[in-house]
């Protein structure tokens, strides 16, 4: 159908050239690497920025930096942290509930400037979904859709009142992909480029376009509740 599946958007992201990935052990102890296959001939400056956010704020309740020195093919090991230990130390992931159920960590790979993206960000939930003390359901809103670069190309703005995860759009019955797809919104706005297989009308991909995210259990609803995708 032309149509890429949540798969291939996730695919673009594990086979970027730099990762930054976080793992968990059984004793709860959050490791960080970063994965690097770039041919590079001189070292590059990068940083890693670790960010914990709740689930009811765009604002970080605590950002950390580390500072790093790539090379030519090379995996680099952040260190560790007690992950559970460190949410129940901030004050924001304790009030309400369990800090774990509250808060969840973000990460980023970022050249030496702090700005310039250099691969995909990266996430870890402490909890299961079922388990997050978080919106219900974000409100999603289309601010705009503009013609891109040329007629095959659309560009689609976004507003959220709420993180949202797993953010899925839909151009039904328009054959092509979007520049991303299936993510975590961790900020009040987002923009996005379709690009369609035929030259497209951007009025008839306006009304085309749905929007779905996951829901998530509000507070009096989670306890032995599932969340369903969708």
């Amino acid at each position: 159908s032309g149509k890429w599946k949540m798969l291939h958007y996730f695919a673009v992201n594990f086979f970027a050239p730099i990762l930054v990935s976080p793992s968990v052990d059984i004793t709860k102890q959050l490791r960080v690497h970063v994965i690097s296959d770039l041919n590079l001939n001189t070292s590059m400056n990068a940083e890693v920025q670790l960010n914990v956010y709740n689930w009811h704020s765009f604002t970080p309740v605590l950002t950390e930096t580390s500072p790093i020195t790539m090379m030519k093919a090379q995996v680099i090991d952040l260190g560790s942290w007690n992950s559970i230990g460190l949410l129940h130390s901030i004050d924001d992931c304790r009030y309400g509930g369990q800090p774990e159920e509250n808060c969840f960590f973000y990460f980023s790979i970022l050249a030496s400037d702090g700005l310039t993206k250099l691969g995909p960000d990266n996430f870890y939930f402490p909890v299961p979904l079922h388990s997050i003390n978080g919106p219900s359901r974000p409100n999603i809103q289309v601010v705009d859709v503009t013609p891109g670069k040329d007629d095959r190309e659309v560009v689609v703005t976004l507003s959220f009142d709420a993180i949202a995860l797993y953010v899925w759009l839909d151009a039904v019955g328009v054959a092509g992909h979007f520049s991303h797809n299936g993510f975590l919104q961790i900020t009040n706005c987002t923009q996005l480029t379709f690009t369609a297989e035929q030259p497209v009308d951007v009025q008839a991909f306006s009304s085309s376009l749905v929007i779905k995210s996951l829901p998530l259990p509000s507070d009096s609803l989670r306890i032995n509740q599932k969340a369903t995708i969708f």
